[in-house]
């Protein structure tokens, strides 16, 4: 009993870790072509991963139709991802999103399906782990960075004595030909 409650309270500090992290980005990319794929928007996953994460609140663009804020800074949003874990007869998946810098925000948990067919396949894996991103309820809010108002003061009085060396005073070597 003990373990289920541990394991309940580490499940929820975890998405409130992920929660805050992204809620840190204003917008979720999401490629047209998949890594893993051969096509683009094969099987539908590119649209379906688009219709799920904008349906959850995010603000969401495919790779190709960026926003001006964000072609200007790219750490603005967070690339969606799909790790294909798939065996022979079970398709598995992993949604995950990563920042500017090509390192892992958040990963979702695994989504599987038994079915034959590719395209029902992956749209039951990719919906089931989606449901990590739903559970986060996501509203963007922007990182606080840390601006000090205050002006650096800073006296330049004495600097002519550091440059003095036993009562003698170094020449400037800007004023050397």
């Amino acid at each position: 009993m003990k373990n289920i409650c541990y394991v309940s309270a580490l499940a929820l500090l975890i998405s409130f870790c992920g929660n805050a992290q992204l809620n840190e980005y204003k917008y979720v990319i999401v490629p047209t072509k998949l890594e893993g794929f051969n096509k683009e928007n094969q099987h539908n996953t590119s649209t379906l991963l688009k219709h799920l994460f904008a349906k959850a609140n995010y603000n969401v663009m495919y790779e190709n139709a960026l926003t001006e804020d964000l072609k200007t800074n790219g750490c603005l949003g967070l690339k969606a991802n799909l790790e294909d874990n798939s065996s022979l007869f079970v398709t598995k998946v992993n949604i995950v999103v990563e920042n500017c810098n090509g390192q892992k925000v958040f990963t979702s948990k695994e989504g599987k399906s038994k079915k034959k067919e590719f395209k029902a396949a992956y749209s039951e894996a990719i919906r089931k782990a989606f449901s990590s991103f739903e559970e986060l309820n996501y509203a963007y809010s922007p990182k606080k960075e840390s601006s000090n108002d205050e002006p650096i003061a800073d006296s330049f009085k004495n600097d002519g004595k550091a440059m003095e060396t036993n009562g003698n005073t170094q020449s400037n070597p800007k004023n050397q030909s």
